[in-house]
């Protein structure tokens, strides 16, 4: 058991299928916990036979296979962070951990009703659950959740392994199947968005009208305006969104150097848009409606909470990935001047500005240990910091109609789909 150094009794099985050809390990424990197993031949540990095993009480497992077959997307558990980035919190903070079909969301709530999205991790192998035994402090079981990508956090919680076996039983889901398809409708038809926050004009000065004049609407005049309010909205060339490059197939991203007339406002309305035409697709039908932007993968991974990392840049902006990151990548960058500073120029190559990554980026050099932490805070800073007030007033128009828990049902491909 996780804390103890002795070994726990067991009972294994060994299992061989002549249909698939696998050898499959049953192994029963005596009490409810979490284990540290290591499955070994001739003295060798196997490729993937050094894992953890969560046995669950009866109440337990009864509890997560009813998270996994709710439709309410909406599960917590409360926890305390004790640390973040590697450093320890000098007062742990209560949390909030939400466990979706795609992501594991962690939150605090300012004032106690206000949420704030700490950190999301995506649900896929890659977000590997490193237990401890109990925290002294607290006399509760421990975890860290680490990705590879974002920073470390480790938290401490009563319902430590209910969490850990609810995201695996989630994700065993999702890797069985081909292709999950979720419904949108029954979420919004439960969610606490009121109709009266539909009309995407409410803010506007002006209206425009004509009395007496009658048509019929069999979806034809809604769909045109949608598509013309989006064209504006989102076309690069009127400057509230553009893409990294000249290219007008580019993919298209808030725009921080956007014309003086293009305020923050022009975002939230951006999102309502958004927003509205995710509603009008879930009720289907003549409803239906997309978005006419291709947007970048790192906005959409925004949206519903993930944390943006250098890999963004190949297709976000292909340019800079093949000139830039896949040299620093492939190459030795010990004997470069390169430091965590990124310099920008305006269009007529003059120097605006130098930017350091990290404090005191433009004292540290990069190397070959530190390439990669420098690449992912060049798209920390291109990607996400860059356009963070854009992002901010974008996400609060859209949240007005599609509340932030239902987005995180969701990842940026499927989001993409939707748009």
């Amino acid at each position: 058991m996780i804390g103890s150094v002795k070994p726990v009794p067991s009972k294994v099985n060994l299992e061989y299928d002549e249909m698939t050809h696998r050898i499959s390990l049953q192994v029963q424990l005596p009490t409810e916990g979490c284990y540290h197993a290591t499955v070994s031949y001739h003295g060798l540990i196997l490729n993937n036979g050094d894992f953890d095993i969560i046995v669950l009480s009866n109440s337990d497992a009864s509890l997560v296979h009813k998270n996994v077959a709710t439709k309410n997307h909406n599960i917590w558990y409360e926890a305390r962070l004790i640390s973040i980035h590697g450093e320890k919190l000098p007062k742990p903070k209560k949390v909030f951990c939400y466990v979706s079909p795609k992501q594991l969301t962690i939150k605090e709530f300012l004032l106690k009703f206000i949420p704030k999205r700490l950190v999301t991790f995506r649900l896929c192998p890659s977000t590997k659950f490193h237990f401890s035994s109990n925290n002294n402090q607290y006399n509760q079981p421990s975890f860290v959740v680490d990705d590879g990508c974002q920073p470390k956090v480790e938290l401490v919680t009563k319902d430590r392994n209910v969490i850990a076996a609810t995201f695996t039983h989630f994700l065993l889901k999702n890797i069985g199947s081909v292709t999950i398809y979720f419904s949108f409708l029954p979420y919004l038809a439960h969610s606490k968005a009121t109709l009266q926050i539909i009309s995407l004009s409410k803010n506007l000065s002006q209206y425009w009208f004509q009395q007496k004049l009658d048509s019929l609407d069999w979806g034809g005049v809604r769909r045109e305006w949608f598509e013309l309010t989006c064209a504006a909205l989102f076309d690069a060339r009127n400057g509230l969104f553009a893409g990294f490059s000249e290219n007008q197939q580019a993919l298209v991203h808030p725009n921080p150097r956007r014309p003086s007339n293009l305020k923050l406002k022009h975002y939230e309305f951006a999102g309502r848009i958004v927003g509205k035409c995710l509603y009008e697709s879930a009720l289907g039908g003549s409803y239906r409606q997309l978005v006419r932007a291709r947007f970048t993968r790192s906005f959409l991974a925004q949206l519903i909470g993930l944390r943006v990392h250098y890999k963004y840049f190949e297709q976000d902006d292909p340019d800079l990935y093949l000139t830039k990151v896949k040299y620093i990548l492939e190459h030795d960058v010990d004997d470069m001047e390169l430091y965590f500073v990124e310099e920008e120029y305006d269009q007529y190559g003059q120097l605006l500005k130098a930017v350091e990554l990290v404090p005191g980026g433009t004292k540290i050099r990069v190397t070959n240990q530190t390439k990669l932490q420098y690449l992912d805070a060049l798209a920390q800073y291109r990607l996400a910091n860059s356009v963070r007030e854009e992002m901010e007033h974008f996400l609060k128009g859209l949240n007005e109609l599609i509340p932030d828990n239902l987005l995180s049902i969701f990842d940026e491909n499927e989001l993409e789909g939707r748009t």
